[in-house]
């Protein structure tokens, strides 16, 4: 007799690898081959299914570690060869994978700032001018460079911190400095 109670583990492994996959999707975008990686997270929580108390964080952990050892692997691109923007000023001259880095822990930095600090930033850098976020937010045009000054001062604090933190423990969470 045919057992028809449906194969736990077939199916809650299958829903890990959605999910792994949707993040990498989310998280890497198209740096790194996702279905490889996935694969290979997979792979691994195969072999330490019983060993593993929670499978989905492990798994989501792992194959975010292979993405980054992935994009630490990828070729810098020469001096000759780096981003340019349509000025013709150079863009980066980074490695694609200390990019991705750095816009994630500054992206995490930014929801640190005050609301309207955050705000004025990011208006700024989607290439609005000041009457134009002054008019956007509803705040005096004249207080948009001081918020402006203000956030990036803080934000420069925020991801100070956050690197001289990350060196001496890496396996603790970060948090911004508090006020006092």
């Amino acid at each position: 007799m045919r057992d028809t109670q449906p194969d736990f583990f077939t199916d809650r492994y299958q829903d890990i690898r959605v999910q792994v996959r949707v993040y990498l999707r989310h998280q890497f975008r198209s740096l790194v081959d996702i279905e490889e990686i996935a694969d290979a997270a997979m792979e691994r929580l195969y072999v330490r299914w019983h060993t593993v108390d929670d499978p989905l964080p492990w798994a989501i952990a792992v194959a975010r570690n292979l993405a980054l050892d992935e994009l630490r692997k990828a070729p810098v691109a020469r001096l000759e060869e780096e981003i340019v923007n349509s000025n013709g000023t150079l863009v980066s001259g980074l490695g694609v994978a200390d990019q991705q880095l750095r816009v994630t822990a500054i992206l995490q930095s930014l929801h640190a700032l005050p609301r309207s600090q955050y705000t004025v930033i990011v208006l700024a850098a989607l290439g609005f001018s000041n009457p134009e976020i002054a008019g956007i937010t509803r705040l005096a045009e004249n207080s948009i460079a001081h918020y402006l000054y203000e956030g990036r001062k803080n934000l420069e604090k925020i991801l100070q911190y956050r690197r001289r933190r990350s060196q001496r423990h890496p396996n603790r969470s970060v948090r911004p400095p508090g006020k006092g």
